[in-house]
């Protein structure tokens, strides 16, 4: 298996209270779990919280991270879920972590209604984003300053990169794989999944489904 690098990359996943359970379970499936034959290079993932108190998913799944702010302001990337509410602004700390991380070099992600995290924290300023179609009206309201490409899987912009809603970040994560270790091991983690090898990020968000009729008596 051929890969591009042998160096771990600290991955920290940010942990809040509501997290969107879906996007956060496909954060924590590809770069979470060491699978056979990559267990020399693969990635250092840590899930740290940004928030005191405890922490449940959008399905009401406890979770308890191993790390903290100070942890993700030293990752070489980090990954922002689907935030819990598109209204709620993030607290201070948390925005402060992500420009700290950013300003030491790292990578920052967004799994769909996480750009709204890295817009709040300034991140995505004059920069092209994307997130879930259904917010977009919403996030350009907000955050005028961002370009906006709601027709976008996802966007990569520099250092920062934004996916839309649910498995639109699935795609954006492969890309990533992609990237650091090669296709090779990209279309195997794909594979395991059972998902698309490869979608440009250009693609559309959604695309219009012709319903056939059937009779089930037939």
């Amino acid at each position: 298996m051929q890969k591009k690098s042998t160096k771990r990359n600290t991955l920290a996943v940010a942990i809040y209270d509501n997290l969107l359970g879906y996007e956060y379970s496909i954060v924590a499936e590809l770069f979470g779990l060491v699978r056979p034959g990559t267990e020399a290079f693969w990635y250092d993932y840590r899930p740290c919280r940004v928030e005191p108190g405890e922490f449940t998913t959008s399905h009401g799944m406890m979770i308890r991270p191993k790390y903290g702010l100070a942890e993700l302001q030293r990752a070489q990337t980090v990954v922002v879920p689907g935030w819990r509410n598109v209204d709620e602004r993030p607290r201070p700390a948390f925005l402060r972590g992500l420009q700290v991380a950013y300003r030491n070099g790292a990578r920052i992600i967004s799994v769909c209604t996480g750009a709204f995290v890295l817009a709040h924290a300034g991140l995505l300023d004059g920069r092209r984003a994307t997130t879930h179609w259904l917010f977009a009206e919403k996030f350009r309201d907000q955050f005028p300053q961002v370009e906006l490409l709601d027709d976008s899987l996802y966007v990569h912009d520099g250092r920062i990169s934004t996916s839309a809603g649910s498995s639109a970040g699935l795609d954006l994560c492969l890309s990533f794989i992609r990237n650091d270790f090669g296709a090779e091991v990209a279309s195997m983690v794909a594979r395991r999944m059972v998902a698309p090898v490869h979608r440009e990020g250009g693609q559309s968000q959604y695309a219009m489904a012709t319903i056939l009729d059937t009779d089930d008596a037939d």
